[in-house]
Parts: C-alpha cells; sequence; structure tokens
C-alpha cells in the first residue's frame, strides 16, 4: 500500500473544513465550490450528516471524493508526483491519506506524534494488504492474518481520500486492538460512501424521481366523510 504522491490536490481547505464542515442545505451548492478540483460535483451540496464518516477512542474519520480537494496552488500538475505514479510498482495500491496532527490537538512531542502517525499506517497496511483481525486472546501482541480478506476493493473507496484525526489511544493501544478498530471504522465508512454516490447515481439517472415521490407522500388525506 502507497500513501506517498496519493492526493491528486491540495488538502489544506479539505483539513480546515474536515471537521467543522460547512453545512448547506440539500439544495443550495457549496458557497466556495469553486475552491475545489470539480464545482459541479454532488459532494457540495451534501448536508453533514451524510458525510461518511466514524468516530471512536482511537481516531475520528472523514471521507470525500477527491472532486473536494482544492487545485494545487501553481495551477499545474506536479512533474515530480506524475514521475513517482508511473514508478509506483505494479500491483501496489495508493490510498489517499491525510493524518492531521497538532501539539494542541495530539500532543506536544513531535516523536510521540511520530509514532501515532506510524501506527496508524501500519494497521491501515495489516487490514487492507493482509486482511488482519485482532487476536481473541486479549494478551496476544499481534494480528492475526487471513490473506482471504485481503482485498483492497473491500476496505477502501477509489479516488476518495481519507481524514483520520488520531488520539493518543493509538499510542498506548496493542496494535490487535488498533487493527480491529481499523477494520470498523473502514467497513463504516465505505458503506457509508457506497450508499452516498448510489444516491448520486440514481439522482443522475432520474433527476425528478425524488420530487415526484415527494410529492405524493406530502399530499393530505382526504377529510371526506364516508358513506356506507
Amino acid at each position: 500500500m502507497c500513501f506517498r504522491n496519493a492526493t491528486p490536490g491540495s488538502s489544506a481547505k479539505l483539513v480546515s473544513d474536515s471537521f467543522q464542515l460547512h453545512r448547506p442545505s440539500a439544495q443550495k451548492p457549496h458557497p466556495n465550490a469553486e475552491w475545489y478540483t470539480d464545482p459541479t460535483h454532488p459532494i457540495h451540496t451534501c448536508i453533514f450528516k451524510d458525510v461518511p464518516k466514524y468516530e471512536s477512542d482511537f481516531f475520528k474519520i472523514r471521507a470525500y471524493p477527491f472532486a473536494r480537494l482544492a487545485p494545487h496552488s501553481s495551477g499545474v500538475p506536479n512533474p515530480y508526483m506524475e514521475e513517482m505514479i508511473k514508478k509506483r510498482r505494479k500491483g501496489q495500491m495508493p490510498m489517499s491519506l491525510i493524518v492531521p496532527m497538532s501539539p494542541y490537538s495530539l500532543h506536544k512531542s513531535g516523536a510521540i506524534r511520530k509514532v501515532v502517525r506510524s501506527r496508524l499506517k501500519e494497521a491501515l497496511r495489516l487490514v487492507v494488504v493482509r486482511g488482519a483481525r485482532g487476536s481473541d486472546n486479549c494478551e496476544a501482541s499481534s494480528a492475526i492474518l487471513d490473506e482471504s480478506d485481503a482485498a483492497p476493493d473491500k476496505w477502501v473507496m477509489k479516488d476518495w481520500t481519507y481524514v483520520f484525526k488520531p488520539t493518543l489511544a493509538l499510542y498506548k493501544s496493542p496494535m490487535p486492538t488498533i487493527v480491529d478498530e481499523i477494520r470498523i471504522g473502514l467497513r463504516s465508512v465505505k458503506s457509508m460512501a457506497e450508499q452516498l454516490e448510489a444516491r448520486w447515481q440514481r439522482r443522475t439517472v432520474s433527476p425528478n424521481r425524488d420530487v415526484t415521490r415527494t410529492r405524493s407522500l406530502d399530499r393530505k388525506p382526504s377529510k371526506k366523510p364516508y358513506r356506507g
């Protein structure tokens, strides 16, 4: 699994919005949609409760399509990034991962923040690439690997960016426990993202369908007396 050069755009605005997201109504576009790579994408009309998310004592996750990324500040593609993508090993899966950490939100020690980031990435690799899961033995120090459960498409949405906001629980907890939390979080986020994409697809195929159904549901029942 590859995390480097996997995010095709600037994540600065995405990080600032991830946990304080503007909440427009479903009918109005995002007021600053022109900031992003695809201003017409339906993600910009999403209300906050529909954004794929997961929260636990270990981390918070938000997931967004690449359309929510901002263009690079230079306005041109990054040639170094393009070259690194060409050199990527065959079969190596890229995952767009953003892990915002600061001395105020996590810990003042840079060494501790580095360990937290490293353990998060290692747990993601174990789950997605090796199909790892926690052991039933609470005292076990290593996760159980199950290659039959290792399928990137099963755990991660393609062309989506994942924003993880970790806590110190990642620093203190054993790896099997972290692996189990990663499995739960990725599965939950992917399920929400797939439902969201399916809704967008239905809206594209039949844009007036939801309106017709809403009107029929809003129709008031007749108050005429029954005459038997």
